[in-house]
């Protein structure tokens, strides 16, 4: 299981958006939420 968190630019609250049960989808994932939401927030994948 893979999750997708992200954390705002001038905070060090990170949040689960997100997850996905394989790699390659938690990469789709990360790619659509990196268009989304632009440079404001700090996205990445965390492997439980």
């Amino acid at each position: 299981m893979f999750r997708i968190i992200s954390r705002y630019n001038y905070t060090d609250t990170f949040e689960k958006i997100d997850s996905a049960s394989s790699y390659e989808e938690a990469l789709f994932l990360l790619n659509e939420y990196k268009l989304s939401f632009g440079s404001r927030f700090e996205l990445d994948i965390l492997e439980e």
